[in-house]
């Protein structure tokens, strides 16, 4: 694990302004300019951008200004404020002509004061010795070319023996003394004459392009000068730091100050994610024990107040060819070709889908598609990426399931000619390439900073955007001034209701592009799915366990389950009329324990692996039984052989509730009264699995509950409605208004 780079707050007079002028440098690298001293010893980045703005408040009060609000408030919780702000202008604070230096005495002792009111931790982590302070100059590997691949940058970075570098390079790259911030000054340059520099600007133009429209942390960006065939040693924080100053790149905190909690303490939210759920926790990185850390975004790496995070917006230049694309004539866009990009499907679009894929393409604002599960609202997108992609604009495809991202990148290869769609998400090995089209998760997607001119949201109702709703506002963040999203979903939440007619157009699609209605799911009540036998059910040991712990029963006798006819019989009739099954259990414990159930029952086999004589290539039983779940290690093996037939009949948790379209297909939700798990808009989606297929149309969905819920009651009306809009709506998809709001309600 690296190590994070410790920044100093540095001040330097400004006579223009009759101000000290405020800058934060990581360690090792000197302001430019005018001559600056040290404020602050070394300090995690968040805290040193917390300890800026109270500084500046500090000033502005001082000479008069009142501070910002939050400052304002932040200030008055700590107390002493006014005191202070008084000594300051008794001291002629700061005033050029050589009195600034009593100003500069006082912002040291301000900043030692704030620090150990608000972070006695840091303060004390500040003060004591370090051994890991950032390099003072860093070096390319010498002697390193780019690899030749196909997409990879052919480029050599030659490797010659430099001094540090200078303001033409990058920055001056230097040591500061560890006692300079409490009085003494900096140290000098520190050279080292047999270390091998590389041509640092071409290193750092390498970071700008790869920075370009995206937003990463420092061990990211080596990663993407990785794939670029540019491998270097050193401070990725002092390779950037001049391009901060420049105002070419945006430097925070992985989680920052974002206001003034009770008391006047900080309140931090994390600025990849947005999230506000930022906890601490002791931190290899920087040393402490307390560091501030986002909670919710931890499977993207961690994001803490010690890790900067760099973004920087796409160029402008490639903006202007998508607006003026349709004013020239192809080219004439910045002497570059529009691409040569068309829509090839299989099969024609319905007359509902035509008229929707028109209006979106032709539309400038955002959107809503409000479709049926299996309406093909992907298809009507088409149109709107192929003119996008034409124009030479980007194009984010954003989900929430990584199960659905691999299929959709294939679909949309397929679908659209001329243009190469790239696939993102948690285990790809080329995390930063360059493609006009981009599937990725929602997660992956919060790297892209305002880069995109057209973002499409699948299934905005589901997990994680349901629950996470910062989600969807950093994905606005992907998206260029003057872009615009698309959003869809089958069950839309309130909150995006609420927009309809403001900033918001939407679209319905009720019905399927095969014109038969949705399958209405049967509700078969039955006994012995009451919560509390549910969590003893859980208890049995399933199949292939090493072991039984103290607490694990064996199989119960099927006279001990009330519900089991009734499900032997319902997957029974279906089996037999060569249609495959999935079952939709709650919890990920149950999945396991029914298909030991149904293996015990001696009417299935359980799926496992069985090479075969040639080359050790894997093969399924036929008519076998499978449990699949999130944390499976097995899952994708084992969907690949339900969609092959080699597993009859799937138990799964609710991850295959969207984006699996398989023929001769039935559904049983099983336990659908557990309403912790199984809400309206999940018993929509599982139900939506049955009937997608053109060959087979017609399938059976069946709720399985020991009582008929507000949930399901609403489920089925749901798709009732769909199917009533979809016989009556023939001539023109529904347009939706601010008045037809309440169209809404009725379903």
């Amino acid at each position: 694990m690296s190590l994070a780079t410790k920044f100093y707050l540095w001040c330097a007079d400004s006579p223009e302004t009759s101000s000290c002028t405020l800058s934060i440098h990581p360690g090792g690298v000197l302001p430019e300019g005018a001559p600056a001293r040290p404020v602050s010893g070394p300090l995690p980045l968040g805290y040193a951008e917390a300890l800026k703005r109270h500084l500046e408040a500090v000033q502005q009060r001082a000479l008069g200004c009142p501070p910002p609000r939050w400052e304002s408030g932040f200030l008055a919780g700590i107390g002493r404020f006014m005191k202070l702000a008084g000594r300051l202008g008794r001291a002629g604070f700061p005033r050029p002509g050589g009195q600034g230096e009593r100003a500069i005495k006082f912002l040291r002792k301000e900043a030692e004061r704030w620090l150990w009111d608000q972070a006695p931790h840091v303060a004390q982590a500040s003060q004591a010795p370090h051994a890991f302070d950032a390099p003072d100059v860093f070096h390319v590997e010498p002697g390193l070319e780019a690899r030749r691949e196909e997409g990879a940058l052919t480029r050599g970075v030659p490797s010659v023996p430099v001094a540090p570098w200078t303001s033409e390079c990058a920055s001056a790259a230097c040591g500061v003394d560890q006692a300079g911030w409490t009085g003494g000054r900096a140290s000098a340059v520190q050279k080292r004459p047999n270390l091998l520099v590389a041509a640092a600007l071409e290193v750092s133009e390498h970071a700008l392009e790869v920075l370009s429209g995206r937003r990463l942390f420092p061990h990211e960006i080596a990663s993407a000068l990785a794939e670029r065939g540019v491998s270097f040693y050193g401070s990725i924080d002092a390779l950037l730091d001049p391009w901060v100053h420049q105002g070419k790149v945006r430097r925070l905190a992985g989680v920052g100050v974002a206001s003034a909690g009770p008391a006047g303490t900080p309140e931090w939210r994390c600025r990849r994610c947005l999230s506000p759920r930022v906890s601490y926790y002791p931190c290899q990185r920087c040393g402490l024990e307390l560091c501030p850390q986002c909670d919710d975004c931890r499977s993207l790496g961690a994001s803490s107040a010690c890790t900067p995070l760099y973004e920087r917006p796409l160029a402008s230049k490639k903006a202007s060819s998508v607006t003026l694309a349709s004013a020239l004539s192809p080219g004439e866009i910045e002497g570059e070709a529009l691409r040569e990009v068309r829509v090839e499907l299989p099969f024609a679009l319905s007359p509902f889908q035509e008229r929707v894929s028109r209006e979106l393409a032709e539309s400038a604002e955002d959107a809503l598609i409000w479709a049926a599960c299996g309406a093909g609202k992907t298809e009507v997108t088409l149109e709107a990426i192929c003119r996008t992609v034409r124009r030479g604009g980007l194009v984010l495809f954003a989900l929430p399931r990584r199960d659905v991202v691999d299929q959709l990148g294939q679909r949309l290869n397929q679908a659209l000619v001329g243009v190469e769609t790239a696939t993102l998400r948690g285990g790809t090995p080329h995390r930063y390439q360059e493609s006009p089209v981009i599937v990725a998760t929602v997660h992956q997607a919060l790297r892209f900073c305002e880069r995109f001119d057209l973002v499409i949201v699948d299934e905005v109702d589901a997990f994680p955007l349901n629950r996470e709703v910062w989600l969807l506002e950093g994905l606005e963040r992907a998206k260029r001034p003057g872009g615009r999203m698309v959003l869809m979903t089958a069950t839309p939440p309130e909150r995006l209701l609420r927009r309809l007619g403001k900033s918001l157009r939407c679209f319905t699609l009720p019905g399927r592009p095969h014109g038969h209605p949705l399958p209405l799911p049967e509700v078969v009540l039955v006994k012995g799915l009451e919560r509390e036998a549910l969590r003893r059910l859980a208890l049995v040991d399933e199949p292939g366990r090493a072991g039984k712990a103290k607490s694990v029963q064996a199989f119960p006798m099927k006279r001990e389950l009330p519900w089991w006819p009734c499900l032997d019989q319902l997957l029974q009739e279906s089996l037999k009329a060569c249609r495959r099954v999935l079952v939709f259990v709650p919890t990920v414990r149950l999945a396991g324990v029914l298909a030991g159930l149904l293996v015990e029952s001696g009417r299935y086999a359980l799926w496992r692996r069985k090479a075969d004589g040639d080359g050790g290539r894997d093969r399924r039983e036929r008519g076998a039984v499978a449990a699949v779940h999130a944390g499976d290690p097995e899952r994708e093996e084992k969907v690949a052989a339900f969609a092959r037939g080699e597993v009859s009949l799937l138990v799964s948790t609710s991850i295959l509730e969207r984006g699996i379209t398989l023929p001769r297909l039935d559904v049983v939700v099983f336990a659908a009264d557990d309403e912790r798990v199984f809400d309206a808009a999940a018993l929509v989606q599982m139900a939506g699995r049955a009937g997608r297929s053109p060959e087979d149309p017609r399938g059976r969905v069946v709720f399985l509950a020991g009582r008929a819920t507000p949930a399901i009651h609403e489920a089925i009306a749901t798709i009732q409605r769909f199917n009533e809009l979809a016989q009556s709506e023939q001539e023109s998809p529904h347009l939706w208004s601010q008045d037809s709001v309440l169209h809404y309600q009725k379903i």
